[in-house]
């Protein structure tokens, strides 16, 4: 029930197919839209992979993007998994092993986590890493229960989310490219220790309230249940 109002709303709010695997969001640049769904794709895509978890049965749920358009963001990819890892090394309780109560309510928890989390327009980019990682354990949940015909609609509210709550945010700040150069100095093939300090900051400030609505949301749903 909820992948399908999820498609009925993503189309009123202006979520458009310019073919079977790109999205356009009303109210950003084609190249921001394409970037957000890139990351959201390939970072879930990329932490299965890692964890053992991406069989041929899972990649085919998962919907192929071009491949110039993954070229293009694969240097902030790399950059944005090795903060996740970070994150994850740090808070192995929060970012890992996370078990929902039913996989079919994942995209609800990770709607809710992630409307909080960007609430009053107070988003940074501690913030967008910090849901990418949650929303991606979440996938990995669900793939271990069985249920890997919820990873689109994982990715799918994840592309939602940011392209609705972060997608201006990000267009202004330059979009993805400028979390690179954030913590990479110009000219500089290494990820600067301040640059790194200064996201993690980010994330630490994060952290506990991520955990804290996933934990409340995910009593009530079993309450519900």
């Amino acid at each position: 029930m909820f992948v399908n109002h999820m498609t009925t709303q993503s189309h009123q709010n202006g979520w458009k197919h310019k073919d079977k695997s790109l999205k356009k969001w009303t109210g950003l640049s084609d190249d921001i839209s394409s970037q957000i769904q890139c990351i959201s794709t390939q970072f879930i895509r990329c932490k299965l992979r890692a964890n053992g978890l991406m069989s041929r049965k899972v990649s085919m749920t998962i919907n192929v993007l071009p491949h110039a358009t993954v070229r293009q963001m694969h240097h902030i990819l790399v950059i944005i998994n090795r903060m996740s890892l970070e994150l994850e090394r740090l808070h192995p309780r929060i970012f890992c092993n996370v078990t929902i109560p039913e996989p079919e309510v994942a995209p609800i928890i990770i709607e809710n986590v992630g409307k909080n989390l960007f609430k009053h327009n107070d988003i940074t980019w501690g913030k967008i890493i910090s849901f990418l990682t949650i929303s991606s354990a979440i996938a990995a949940d669900c793939v271990k229960a069985g249920q890997s015909d919820m990873i689109q609609s994982i990715i799918d509210t994840v592309y939602t989310i940011l392209a609705a709550e972060t997608g201006t945010w990000i267009e202004k700040e330059g979009g993805f490219s400028t979390l690179s150069d954030y913590i990479r100095p110009i000219g500089s093939e290494h990820i600067s220790f301040l640059g790194f300090l200064t996201i993690m900051v980010g994330f630490l400030l994060t952290v506990q309230f991520v955990w804290a609505v996933f934990k409340h949301l995910s009593k009530q749903i079993l309450n519900i249940m």
